[in-house]
């Protein structure tokens, strides 16, 4: 868990000292949320999903992953780049 935080901060504090990257990281995170969409949810080796977890646990990724997208949006049009560039 913290190695993940750890992670987003680094990533956010480079995105935002680095707008020349910014088109790069949109057009990569437009793709991860096209193979989320997808390919959620994921079965796990030592326990497979019947056919209802499947449609309830691929129904809440796609609920979380357009709140995201809706959170990106607003906060790009608002102006809040540095936000917006770590959620992107």
């Amino acid at each position: 868990m913290a190695v993940s935080g750890i992670l987003v901060l680094l990533c956010s504090l480079y995105l935002a000292s680095a707008p020349a990257v910014i088109w790069q990281m949109r057009i990569i995170w437009f793709v991860a949320v096209g193979v989320i969409f997808i390919m959620a949810p994921v079965d796990a080796s030592s326990k497979k999903l019947d056919a209802k977890e499947k449609k309830v646990y691929g129904m809440r990724a796609r609920v979380i992953l357009v709140i995201e997208c809706a959170i990106a949006g607003v906060f790009s049009v608002i102006g809040y780049s540095l936000i917006v560039n770590g959620l992107w």
